[in-house]
């Protein structure tokens, strides 16, 4: 069916994708590319809705079945397409899932991710996915990735081990209640990872000692409530907890790890926010 499919060789992956070759030429996702712009053409061509009736090839060869190449890149194939409703099955030869589905809006259930993906940055950000199953431990980078999902209310999820990166994972997904979420001690970045997150309740139990930058980590938060152990003492911290547990009914016990206790409070008190009642520092 490939008709139904834009494709190119892609460098970053050395094999195919789904898209064309201005796409993978875009510096967003290469490095080494000549076009600056950022593109949203879409790869796929079809006109079917469900998933289950979207078939993405898994190899393609272009010598008339002499030789095959996997298919190893999904970057933007199915971006802002506003028909797609449920996810099709990705083949087990993808490794980049990047803005894969980004602005799919109509899209909803539940995202399943191959144990072949390293790299899922803003792969559903402004969908309407509404469940994750799990992220596989192949991934390695998360950059935005559920940013926006306002069908989003519950997350339980371990992030795999490899993953240092969680800037705007979560980011403005404003129905989003319980965000269970256990983190590796390979985090580093947490910027805006909950970023008016408006409906956040719950927020991780812990957050590693790893983690570096937590600029505006959860800024916006008003409804934040319960215990956080923080072993962390970042070095990038503005706005942290700006606007966090301010509703009448929110109170955040901060836990403090590894001797931590004075720096977390200072880190507060300098936003403003300490006053002993709707944020606590033990």
């Amino acid at each position: 069916n490939m008709d139904l499919w834009l494709y190119s060789f892609d460098t970053v992956t050395n094999g195919y994708g789904l898209n064309s070759k201005e796409v993978f030429q875009n510096t967003e996702y290469n490095t080494n590319g000549t076009n600056s712009d950022t593109i949203i053409t879409a790869g796929y061509k079809g006109t079917e809705t469900d998933g289950k009736d979207i078939i993405i090839p898994q190899y393609i060869s272009e010598d008339g079945g002499e030789t095959y190449k996997s298919v190893t890149s999904l970057y933007r194939t199915f971006n802002s397409n506003t028909n797609i409703t449920t996810m099709p099955l990705i083949p087990t030869t993808v490794i980049s899932m990047m803005a894969t589905f980004e602005n799919c809006k109509n899209l909803k259930g539940e995202c399943i991710i191959p144990n072949s993906v390293q790299n899922i940055n803003w792969c559903f950000n402004r969908s309407g996915i509404e469940k994750i199953k799990e992220i596989p431990n192949s991934v390695v980078s998360m950059f935005g990735s559920f940013s926006f999902c306002n069908s989003l209310e519950y997350v339980n999820l371990k992030i795999p081990d490899n993953v240092t990166n969680l800037h705007s994972c979560f980011r403005n997904c404003e129905n989003l209640k319980e965000a269970n979420l256990t983190l590796p001690e390979s985090v580093t970045n947490m910027e805006l990872t909950f970023y008016y997150c408006t409906s956040l309740i719950k927020g991780p139990d812990v957050i590693p000692e790893s983690v570096t930058n937590m600029k505006q980590t959860f800024e916006g938060d008003a409804k934040l409530t319960g215990e956080m152990k923080i072993k962390a003492s970042p070095t990038t911290y503005v706005n942290v907890f700006r606007i966090a547990a301010t509703d009448e009914n929110a109170r955040l016990v901060i836990k403090a790890g590894n001797n931590n206790g004075e720096f977390l409070r200072n880190m507060i008190e300098t936003e403003g926010r300490y006053n002993g009642e709707h944020i606590v520092v033990e």
